[in-house]
């Protein structure tokens, strides 16, 4: 990229900063006054309206051979991305802990993983990030785990439109039935033009 584009836009990144906040709070959103960094990617919870669901989705991959064990982990390495995968029952075993509490730490004292990657304005490459995926076998997270999304809410409202009368639209569809959520991840456009396949 030209050296005297980036610097232009350097240049003109807080005027544009301070215009995009300005739509936003014209059109009635919470903004933050001040800049914040980057949130850290969180958790992508798995989920599902029936019981068993999940378990079955992981059967199948574990037959696919689409789920591998590196370590004590078991991982699944999509086309782009790589997911480590927590089933909940794992959640608070002491490997888990102790990964978590050392993911944590190094990311408080800014280390990346990188040795020697200390320049705050480099573009973080989301598709070598290992990001978490914790299925919920049993059942929906709990509040506690996402509480700014409502798992039974949607679940049941999902339930309402299936038994409703535009059941038959859906009859052969199972719309819904699965749930992937985070609270903060890359792109949901791009995960989803990522991983769109011709079936």
């Amino acid at each position: 990229m030209n050296p005297a584009v980036v610097d232009a836009l350097t240049a003109d990144d807080k005027s544009r900063s301070d215009f995009l906040r300005a739509c936003l709070l014209k059109m009635g959103l919470h903004v933050s006054p001040q800049e914040q960094a980057l949130p850290s990617l969180s958790p992508i919870h798995f989920s599902s309206v029936e019981p068993n669901a999940i378990r079955k989705v992981l059967v199948e991959l574990q037959k696919e051979n689409a789920i591998t064990k590196e370590g004590d982990e078991e991982v699944i390495k999509g086309p782009v991305d790589t997911f480590a995968l927590q089933r909940v029952s794992d959640v608070w075993s002491m490997s888990s802990v102790t990964k978590a509490i050392i993911d944590t730490a190094k990311a408080i004292s800014g280390q990346s993983g990188d040795a020697g990657d200390e320049d705050p304005d480099k573009i973080i490459d989301y598709e070598k990030i290992v990001k978490r995926l914790i299925a919920h076998e049993d059942q929906p997270p709990t509040a506690q785990e996402v509480p700014y999304f409502n798992h039974d809410a949607y679940f049941l409202a999902h339930h309402a439109y299936i038994n409703s009368e535009r059941r038959a639209l859906y009859a052969n569809l199972h719309v819904g039935k699965h749930l992937m959520y985070g609270q903060v991840v890359t792109s949901t456009s791009t995960l989803l033009e990522k991983y769109v396949s011709n079936q």
